[in-house]
């Protein structure tokens, strides 16, 4: 299994745009990628300045890399750029050796 690990400071003024934006597409259109396991986003805590991750879990680094090269993809997460939202951002990509509870959780 591959961990994604997508880590965006937000514009301040735009916190509800993002979040919004996340639960209406970000969310739905990693769920429905083939290949997805389970996925979603939150605050990091000790931030002081608004951050958030949003993580999705694979079945295989192939269907994430599948996923990312479909227009969908490209669209959805464009609009991250588009909409101003992001001040900055970085991704990561981490081969699960083991883990409890998310074979088969969606």
């Amino acid at each position: 299994m591959i961990l994604r690990s997508y880590r965006v400071r937000v514009d301040p003024a735009k916190l509800g745009l993002y979040e919004e934006f996340e639960r209406g597409e970000g969310l739905a259109m990693v769920r429905a990628m083939d290949g997805c396991i389970a996925c979603g986003f939150g605050p990091i805590q000790e931030q002081k300045e608004p951050t958030y991750v949003f993580f999705s879990i694979w079945k295989t680094k192939d269907a994430l890399e599948m996923a990312r090269a479909t227009p969908t993809w490209k669209r959805v997460t464009g609009k991250v750029e588009k909409l101003g939202l992001a001040l900055d951002e970085s991704a990561e990509h981490v081969d699960i050796k083991a883990s409890s509870g998310l074979n088969g959780m969606r």
